[in-house]
């Protein structure tokens, strides 16, 4: 017999799992944060425009030391990022699920999706697109190659 406390867990964890399937199946749209809100960092000129002006470059790792198919999780200007190589392209995202605040650079990467260790949450980490709500998105960052080095610009840090 589990401990009440693990009894209650996984009571809690399946009432969880019953409604998230539910909502799918019905076709509602799930709750989520306004900072969710989702947008291709590559086709909105506006934030691209304005990122350049407001932004502060940031060295995360060696190219090197993400091998194809791998992630990495890099702490750097007192955040967590989630790196990672899809056949020699990278893609930086936020590296703390908004679920549960799980390591997403710990993830398993399969293609360009990434699971959340913790609680399967699933995102294509690419566009940081949510693999089952298409209102939920990852915050990501324009990632770039200096010297070796995989950098993004992180935007509003000047």
């Amino acid at each position: 017999m589990l401990p009440l406390e693990f009894q209650h867990a996984e009571r809690h964890l399946a009432a969880e799992l019953a409604m998230l399937l539910a909502n799918i199946k019905s076709g509602c749209q799930l709750w989520r944060p306004a900072e969710f809100e989702c947008f291709s960092l590559a086709k909105d000129q506006a934030f691209q425009n304005s990122k350049a002006a407001m932004s502060n470059t940031i060295s995360l790792i060696k190219v090197a030391e993400v091998a194809a198919g791998c992630s990495a999780e890099v702490v750097a200007e007192g955040r967590v990022f989630a790196v990672y190589n899809v056949d020699g392209e990278f893609s930086v995202l936020d590296g703390i699920c908004p679920h549960a605040g799980g390591p997403l650079g710990k993830g398993m990467l399969n293609g360009n999706v990434v699971t959340c260790p913790w609680h399967g949450w699933q995102f294509d980490v690419t566009t940081g697109q949510h693999c089952l709500n298409n209102l939920l998105c990852q915050p990501g960052y324009a990632v770039s190659i200096v010297e070796g080095m995989v950098t993004i610009d992180l935007p509003g840090a000047d």
